[in-house]
């Protein structure tokens, strides 16, 4: 009888094993490594109706400068040219013989040829995709075909980009000037910055420039077998394929030594809670509230992920199914090479927001501490639909090719495949992730909020501020002209000319308003890395402290912006008043010349030495000025319309 028990129990158990190996998706997936380093992914589904091929090649924009920007992308055009084949383009030779989706992508990292077929003919796009990669006959003529193609593609440079291109390397000189918007990735993680692409005009200019010989050579420098990776999923038989591939692929003897190289995963978790607040004035209220962690273990990655998908469904149910607080409840995951976000998101009406934000927030904490175990089964439950759900389309099983691919290369997995890993979570281990990663020193929250006390708040109080400004400094003005007792009201003026040009001295204020604000967004930058080890602290109070550091901020403007046309720019004017017994200069402080002080008036040329003592801005400021010299002070400089007019105006004034 034992015996008989102890059969039964094996066999179950030996069962067990199999459906689960049948359940998983990615244990067909066979991975090799031909001999001149092409790496190959093959997914062979007799359930499949047709068959898709992808090979990833290890260039993209990211290592091309301003002189090179777009030959990647170009290239990406020429590899479908070749003058044997029907039309003298493999996009169209393939789609008569029956394939569908054939494209080429450029991205960051890689650039990608892809394409699908019925199954039948599956040795035959594998092999028409080795000649169109690694035997290229192509001549001039496809090159300018192809530049037509991919200039209509991006458009061509017109008259306006020509002028517009200084203006536009001018905002992106300031832009990165002042100090880095806030950023997750590199503030917490401490990620170096992708490096900035040239502006799109230079990938029109260049397009144009590429010669032959410069393309075929960026080709021979990084189209060679170890520099790229094949994957074929569909219907095919797999014994048959790999000996295609060895004999259509694996006698390739290209050599090359450049590829991409991505930036560093070096991602640094700091142990401090992440908290941004923003209100925005805008009509939403949203709120991402999660974990962060180091993307280093798939395992980790796959139960958060679980997690998150529940705890959205959870607090669906709660939110928007119960109450009718939210529209939608969602997991939210995302990542910067090994820096990765995980949690959910919620929207919500404003007055919900804080009940909303505070009951996920109650669960994640209680889930911390001890989750029901009912609640990791399902999980579970839920997170195992995605294996056992698969089609058998050959865009799901290239999917499965991709993740079989991200975890051996990323992860450094090669003896389990991510149904394996997903099979060895246990109600311990998915219970220990959560409550160590959900812990507060890893949390981030960020919230958009659309006012705190009433709509439009910030606008308002933004609007307030500038008039108070105004008001404030016309007093003043006011007050120190009758201290000086030089008041006048408008029956007083004689004659007013004005200062310049009312364009240039719009643009001129304009300039002095970013100043302005590099230098308060500076001194805030330090004053808070300072204060509180954090340059980005006023957007992690509160809502109510974002509101206080938005009063704090707009204010600092104002007083640098005053202090700069007080003093550097004090000699900034945009009219000139006079009346009976004087010259009223207006702008950025009041000035004033008593007729009686009137030592000397004359017409001079522009002298950049006299820059500091000239009043008024134009664009043709090498024109002549009006000098007027008052006694035991220094010259002023008056620029106008025509000096001559204005001198003529002045001398007959002091005469009368």
């Amino acid at each position: 009888m034992k015996k008989i028990f102890l059969f039964l129990f094996f066999s179950l158990f030996v069962g067990s094993l199999q459906a689960q190996e049948n359940i998983d998706p990615y244990k067909n997936i066979k991975y090799l490594q031909l001999d001149n380093g092409l790496q190959v992914y093959l997914l062979a589904d007799k359930e499949a109706v047709n068959t898709q091929i992808s090979v990833d090649v290890k260039v993209g924009m990211s290592i091309e400068d301003e002189e090179t920007a777009g030959i990647s992308h170009l290239l990406e055009h020429l590899i479908f040219r070749d003058q044997r084949v029907p039309h003298n383009d493999f996009l169209d030779y393939l789609k008569d013989a029956g394939a569908t989706y054939v494209n080429g992508y450029t991205r960051e990292d890689s650039t990608q040829y892809v394409a699908t077929i019925q199954s039948e003919k599956s040795e035959f796009l594998v092999k028409t995709f080795a000649q169109m990669l690694f035997d290229k006959n192509v001549s001039i003529d496809d090159l300018e075909i192809e530049r037509g193609a991919l200039q209509t593609e991006i458009g061509d440079a017109k008259w306006h980009d020509h002028l517009l291109y200084p203006l536009f390397l001018g905002y992106r000189a300031i832009k990165n000037s002042f100090p880095d918007d806030v950023n997750i990735f590199t503030d917490s993680f401490g990620l170096q910055k992708q490096k900035e692409r040239p502006p799109h005009y230079i990938y029109k200019l260049n397009n144009h420039k590429f010669t032959l010989d410069a393309v075929m050579q960026h080709y021979k420098e990084y189209y060679y077998p170890a520099n790229m990776t094949l994957k074929i999923a569909g219907n095919f038989d797999l014994e048959n394929m790999i000996q295609l591939i060895q004999k259509e692929y694996g006698t390739i003897k290209f050599q090359g030594v450049k590829h991409t190289q991505e930036l560093a995963y070096d991602a640094k978790l700091e142990p401090k809670e992440y908290k941004l607040f923003w209100i925005a004035n805008s009509s939403k209220n949203r709120a991402y509230i999660g974990s962060r962690y180091i993307l280093d273990d798939y395992k980790k990655y796959l139960i958060l992920n679980s997690y998150s998908e529940f705890l959205a469904q959870k607090m669906q149910q709660l939110l928007r199914n119960k109450l009718g607080q939210t529209y939608s409840v969602s997991a939210y995951d995302t990542n910067l090479r090994n820096a990765a976000l995980v949690g959910v998101s919620f929207d919500s009406l404003h007055d919900n927001f804080e009940e909303n934000l505070q009951t996920i927030q109650k669960q994640i904490q209680n889930d911390v501490v001890k989750m029901d175990e009912k609640d990791i089964v399902k999980a579970l439950e839920q997170s195992k639909l995605y294996y056992t759900s698969i089609e058998h389309d050959s865009n799901s099983l290239m999917d499965l090719i991709d993740t079989t691919e991200y975890i051996r290369v990323y992860q450094h997995i090669e003896d389990k495949t991510p149904y394996e890993v997903f099979n060895s979570i246990d109600i311990n281990s998915f219970q220990k992730v959560i409550s160590d990663s959900f812990i507060k020193q890893y949390g981030y929250l960020y919230t958009y909020q659309d006012y705190y006390f009433f709509p439009y708040d910030l606008s308002l109080l933004y609007l307030i501020i500038v008039i108070l400004l105004i008001v404030g400094m016309n007093i003043f003005y006011r007050v120190k002209r009758a201290k000086e007792k030089k008041v006048y009201s408008q029956r007083d003026i004689i004659f007013t000319r004005r200062l310049g040009t009312r364009f240039v001295s719009v643009v001129w204020m304009f300039v002095v308003v970013i100043i302005a604000n590099f230098i308060a967004s500076w001194i805030e930058y330090y004053l808070f890395l300072v204060l509180f080890d954090n340059p980005y602290f006023g957007y992690t109070l509160s809502a109510g402290g974002f509101f206080l550091y938005f009063i704090f901020s707009t204010v600092l403007f104002f007083i640098v912006l005053v202090f700069l046309f007080s003093t550097v720019y004090r000699n900034f004017a945009i009219r000139l008043d006079v009346t009976k017994e004087r010259l009223n200069i207006i702008g950025a402080n009041y000035n004033s010349i008593d007729k009686e002080d009137i030592e000397e008036i004359k017409i001079v040329p522009y002298s950049i030495k006299n820059y500091f003592q000239i009043r008024g801005n134009a664009f043709f400021f090498l024109k002549p000025l009006v000098m007027v010299k008052e006694k035991g002070k220094k010259e002023i400089y008056l620029r106008c319309k025509n000096a001559q007019e204005l001198y003529e105006d002045i001398v007959q004034w002091r005469e009368s």
